[in-house]
């Protein structure tokens, strides 16, 4: 109850004399609007429709705040709605530092969160905070931030989109699992208890900030983003069960094969007999005094691209085998000598 009292404080003090036009709840309605309903709605909010665009495959509904209310707000404020495909969004422009300020913060309420030290800052309510150009994000929600001259005059806008994630439904195989952009978009699909922030370490200099998707069970996939600081946009999948990310460090427990498919059969344990059958085609791997070690030569021969889908493979017999000592070794060559081969993990690449 406290907390909730401090929060109604702290957004009462950074309230202008000017009284809100537009609210959270406004931003978010708007990216599920139509175009007849959008124009309803904002007319209500008494915003009058300046324009209608189509511009490269986006539609985008314009407005500007026609104040009758109160002569004495001079503050210039914009909203558009707008499509493209499946995307939809809705962007507020200010005129008003304090009032683009107050929003974010409101946004911040409502759980939106921002993977940098200065988003943090602005949250903490500081009104010396300055930077315009954020992001934060939230489930299947992102806001962009930035200021602009429009009419000679600095506005403060916010980009709200909104991005549809995968449906259950519709993650069959590992490779579905690329289609997820962001943590924060695994978590409105799987929920926040089946997701979590991680560090996976590559070798003893190497490591990348990562989500792991249902860790410590056999539907374990590892997620390693482009974006270290906002953990977002993929840069590849990493499938089986001997990946031990820091926080499953002390999990010592026996862990099943992975249960994720790739499009082409392919699966963690699957002997090379099968990769082999499956693919119809001859490839190679690396050998033993490789630093790519027992990694299938990243090139396209036959039905698998393993440019795509990259594999590992373990042995039960392979030490002291002098075929291991070569540089590459192909498959057939492998099995001829009696090498009992087998996927241990694969990355996949979007």
């Amino acid at each position: 109850m406290m907390k909730k009292l401090l929060f109604l404080l702290l957004t009462a003090s950074c309230v202008s004399a000017h009284s809100q036009v537009i609210t959270t709840d406004d931003l978010i309605n708007i990216t599920s609007l139509s175009d007849k309903k959008l124009s309803s709605y904002m007319s209500k909010l008494n915003f009058a429709q300046t324009a209608r665009n189509v511009e490269e495959g986006s539609v985008i509904n314009e407005f500007f705040y026609n104040n009758k209310k109160n002569p004495a707000d001079t503050i210039m404020r914009f909203v558009s709605g707008f499509r493209r495909g499946k995307i939809t969004g809705s962007i507020f422009q200010t005129s008003s530092y304090e009032e683009f300020y107050r929003i974010l913060w409101q946004f911040r309420g409502r759980g939106f969160i921002g993977g940098n030290p200065k988003a943090d800052s602005l949250f903490r309510y500081d009104s010396t905070f300055k930077d315009t150009s954020t992001f934060f994000q939230k489930e299947d929600l992102t806001i962009n931030t930035k200021e602009e001259i429009k009419d000679d005059i600095k506005v403060y806008k916010i980009v709200l989109e909104r991005k549809p994630v995968p449906t259950a439904n519709s993650i069959r195989f590992a490779e579905d699992l690329l289609l997820f952009d962001s943590h924060e978009n695994l978590v409105a699909l799987f929920g926040a208890s089946n997701v979590r922030r991680d560090m996976f370490f590559f070798s003893q200099q190497d490591s990348s900030r990562c989500s792991i998707l249902f860790p410590n069970t056999p539907r374990q996939a590892i997620f390693i983003w482009e974006d270290q600081v906002q953990d977002r946009v993929i840069s590849f999948l990493m499938i089986g069960g001997g990946l031990r990310p820091k926080g499953s460090s002390d999990f010592d427990q026996s862990m099943a094969l992975n249960s994720w498919r790739s499009y082409s059969g392919l699966s963690t344990g699957m002997r090379m007999a099968e990769v082999l059958r499956i693919n119809e085609m001859d490839f190679n791997f690396f050998g033993s005094s490789s630093e790519f070690a027992l990694m299938v030569v990243p090139e396209k021969k036959g039905n698998i691209d393993f440019r795509k889908t990259g594999v590992t493979m373990g042995c039960l017999n392979c030490t002291g085998s002098p075929l291991m000592k070569k540089e590459k070794i192909s498959a057939e060559a492998a099995i001829a000598a009696g090498l009992q081969l087998y996927i241990v993990s694969m990355v996949l690449m979007p």
